[in-house]
Order: structure tokens, then C-alpha cells, then sequence
């Protein structure tokens, strides 16, 4: 990550955690507002900028060169991996023979579409061709996988071809990334993209170790994203998928945060109220207390993932798996402690709903309060109430992931202003069941928590 990246900043984040914290078992509130939260007095987020580069070479993961050199962009998961791509890709793809032999084949061939190549010097990255199109766009995106045997992710974008390619990143976690840090980018500049048929969109930067292990996760990442592309009128065969390009414009947009949604804020909030107005679901209006008193059962919506789901790709991530009987255990404790509410199960063995992406917006948009381990189910936060009530899991004891402050659903959350907490289980309450794939952890004191927090910000009495 970039220095600058909220999980970097040791000295906030332990203020945070030591005026945000409260016991599990007290009701009051302490009135702590995270500071990207209090959207009256925080600092606007980003403006998203646009830069035009000429005669550019793109690599498959979005980064620019040209004969001035490498645009390096610092904001993104791989920015500190600017030698170890950027400039690679660089001398390998984009250095003065091969920018010759490039200004030779396109001064021969005139305009071309796709069907025009050269081959970059031994040793660029994940790829050795680069293919001619006239326009890309590059959109950037961020993920955190490990695209380099031990890499995070380069921070991909990339929009090409005839008039403009949009080009961006996969991997084994596809959702999350997809959601909060692609498709915003994608939305932001539909008009346009809507407006140029003829544009394209590259899709690519999943390299693992193994040439099966890519095609795995590229072909997660095109099932991944082609229902939110369906939802906002582009059809997949815009996609050019995993390529490096050379192209006559390159454009290039703002890039991701780094799992800092917070960066994305004007991005993700165009994308959800585009969404939501497709979708003809309109935000409720008032505290859950209100509405059962009205007769109205709100509703609480816990996530669960499980072992050997076709839908959930980190299956050796125990910790983060339940098995059907725990997550029943825990259905129904949340219902007992809960009587006000409609405890309902969002599972990833739910066939129609992992295969509906508007039925999954439309869930969680019905719901006040939002309960899941850390994991991508949590990012549909953004499609509830503004300040509504989100409680995360943090299975992992020593995670910049799970800091309040720092981890990216604690900064979604930030986005909609929405009141969180999030548990640690102490590591003596878990159990592991290796043979299953599956954990365990106390449920009495989660369930605890939980009724705590929601009495401090006035959803249960």
C-alpha cells in the first residue's frame, strides 16, 4: 500500500480504537463519530480526475507508458510496486525499439482494431504481446490479492479499443472488488460508455503462478461482474479481457484507494443511486423502533459463508466458514435476543440468490441492521438505509483488515454514515474443524455485543 493509506496511519488508528471502544456489555452510547463519517465537518473526498496520455502502451493491469516515461498513479494497492511492474513493463513493453517498430506497423496498417501486434522484450510482466487499438480507456481499480505469487494487486484499469477501453482487474475475490472499487468507475462514466457502442471494455489482471490458477480466476471475474453490467445496459461482449495494449489515447481516471471506499465516495454513490432507481427501491425513512411500533418487523440480515460453496472461492479460509448447524445455532439465538426483528438468513448456498444479483441488492436494502464475518457479503452495505446499523466479524486477531478506521467495511460504512461495530472473538472462543472447513465461536457473547451496541444507537430497548 501507499503510505498515505488510512491502514498505514498508526498514530489515527490507535486513536481511534482507544476512544471508539466499548465493553460488549455496555448499552450507552459513547457518542464517538468517526471522523470520515461526520460528512458536515470531514474533508470532501477526492475529486475524480481524468488524465489523456497519446501514443501510450497499457499494461494488462493499468499502468501507462509512454516516451516520457511511466504516469504513476499513488493511490492504488500496487503503487509501492512500481519498480517491480511499472518500470518492467516499461523497458520491457514500451522502450524506444520497441515505440519504433510500433510508429512503423501502425504508419503501415492505419487504424486498427484489435488485430495488430507486437512482442515486448524476455521478461515483462505476465505477458510478452501487446495489442494496437485507437482509443483506451483505463479505469482504475484496486484489489488485494496476490497477482504476483506474493504481490497485491496492481491497481488495473484499462478501456481500449476503436474509440475507448475500459479495462480493469479479477481474482479469487472478485466480488468485493468488482462491486466497490470496478463497477463504480464503470457507472461513473456510463453516459459516455452508454453513448459509444463501439467502445470497449478489457477486463484482465489475474496472473497467479499457474496458467489454470488465471484462468480459474479470470473466469470467476467475468461471472462475477456480468450481471452488474447487465444491470447498467453493457453487454459482455464489450470486454477484452487480460491484455496489454498500445493505443493513440489512453484515458486515464481517477484509481482506487486502496480498499478505502472513502477515496471512492462520489464513485460508489453515483453507482448506488443509479442502482437503486433501477431497481425501484426507494430508502426507508425511519428508526426500526418506529416502524414496530407501527407493527412493522425490521429486519436483520446475517451473512454466512460456507464450505464447498461453488459461489465462494477462499474455501481453505476456515475461519471465515460456518457450518450449516452453527449458522442455525446462530440464526436463531439473534431471533431469541431479538424479538423485534425478522432474522433472515442471506447464504451462499442460496442458488436463487447468489444467481439474482438485483434479488441481493433488493435484500439488503430491506434491512436495518447487517451481520457478517469480514468478507465480501459486507460491501452490500451500501445499498441500506444511510445509518443503519452494520456489525462485522473479525476473525483474524493481528489484521489491518478489521481496524476501525482502517479496514475497508469500517470505511464503507463511513461512506453512509452508518453505525458499526465490529467484534473480535477472543482466540480461546474459536474452534476449528479442519476436517470440514468450517469454525466455531462464542455465540452468547457475539449475540451479547451485538444487543449492546444496537441499544446504544436506539434500534432495540
Amino acid at each position: 500500500m501507499n503510505p498515505s493509506s488510512p491502514r498505514c496511519q498508526i498514530e489515527y488508528l490507535k486513536w481511534i480504537c482507544n476512544n471508539a471502544r466499548m465493553d460488549i456489555t455496555q448499552t450507552a452510547s459513547n457518542n464517538f463519530i468517526l471522523p470520515d463519517s461526520d460528512h458536515a465537518n470531514a474533508e470532501l473526498p477526492p475529486v475524480p480526475y481524468l488524465v489523456v496520455a497519446k501514443d501510450a502502451f497499457v499494461s494488462l493491469c493499468g499502468q501507462i507508458a509512454n516516451s516520457c516515461g511511466v504516469i504513476h498513479t499513488t493511490a492504488n494497492c500496487q503503487s509501492p510496486g512500481y519498480r517491480d511492474h511499472a518500470l518492467r513493463f516499461y523497458y520491457k513493453c514500451a522502450n524506444r525499439k520497441t515505440r519504433l517498430k510500433t510508429e512503423a506497423l501502425r504508419a503501415e496498417s492505419g487504424k486498427v482494431d484489435g488485430g495488430l501486434n507486437i512482442t515486448c522484450s524476455a521478461g515483462a510482466p505476465f505477458s510478452q504481446t501487446v495489442h494496437f487499438y485507437e482509443r483506451v480507456f483505463v479505469v482504475a481499480e484496486v484489489d488485494d490479492t496476490y497477482v504476483y505469487h506474493i504481490h497485491v494487486e496492481i491497481m488495473p484499469r484499462i478501456v481500449y479499443h476503436l474509440d475507448f477501453l475500459l479495462a480493469k482487474e479479477v481474482d479469487d475475490t472478485y466480488v468485493y472488488h468488482i462491486h466497490v472499487e470496478i463497477m463504480p468507475r464503470i457507472v461513473y462514466h456510463l453516459d459516455f460508455l452508454l453513448a459509444n457502442p463501439d467502445v470497449k471494455i478489457m477486463y484482465g489482471c489475474d496472473s497467479k503462478r499457474g496458467k489454470a490458477a488465471t484462468e480459474v480466476g479470470l473466469r470467476a471475474g467475468l461471472q462475477a461482474i456480468r450481471p452488474l453490467l447487465q444491470l447498467v445496459g453493457l453487454s459482455m461482449d464489450r470486454l477484452i479481457v487480460h491484455r496489454h495494449v498500445h493505443a493513440r489515447e489512453v484515458y486515464l481516471p481517477m484509481e482506487g484507494g486502496c480498499q478505502d471506499p472513502v477515496y471512492n465516495t462520489w464513485q460508489l454513490l453515483t453507482m448506488r443511486s443509479l442502482f437503486m432507481k433501477r431497481l425501484n427501491i426507494v430508502d426507508k425513512t425511519t428508526n426500526p423502533l418506529v416502524r414496530a411500533a407501527r407493527g412493522e418487523l425490521p429486519v436483520m440480515v446475517l451473512l454466512k459463508r460456507s464450505a464447498n460453496s461453488r459461489h465462494t472461492r477462499n474455501k481453505n479460509d476456515l475461519v471465515r466458514q460456518w457450518s450449516d448447524a452453527f449458522a442455525g445455532q446462530l440464526l436463531s439465538s439473534l431471533q431469541v435476543a431479538f424479538p423485534r426483528y425478522r432474522v433472515v438468513l442471506f447464504s451462499d448456498r442460496n442458488e436463487t440468490l447468489m444467481t439474482c444479483h438485483a434479488c441481493q441488492i433488493r435484500a439488503v436494502a430491506q434491512a436495518d441492521v447487517l451481520i457478517g464475518v469480514h468478507g465480501a457479503g459486507l460491501s452490500n452495505m451500501l445499498y441500506m438505509r444511510p445509518n443503519s446499523a452494520v456489525v462485522e466479524l473479525a476473525p483474524y486477531g493481528n489484521d489491518g483488515r478489521c481496524l476501525l478506521g482502517g479496514g475497508p467495511f469500517s470505511r464503507l460504512a463511513a461512506v453512509m454514515s452508518h453505525n458499526y461495530m465490529i467484534h473480535h472473538p477472543v482466540y480461546q472462543e474459536f474452534r476449528w474443524m479442519t476436517k470440514d472447513m468450517t469454525c466455531e465461536f462464542n455465540i452468547t457473547r457475539f449475540v451479547t455485543h451485538i444487543h449492546s451496541f444496537l441499544k446504544s444507537i436506539n434500534f432495540d430497548r
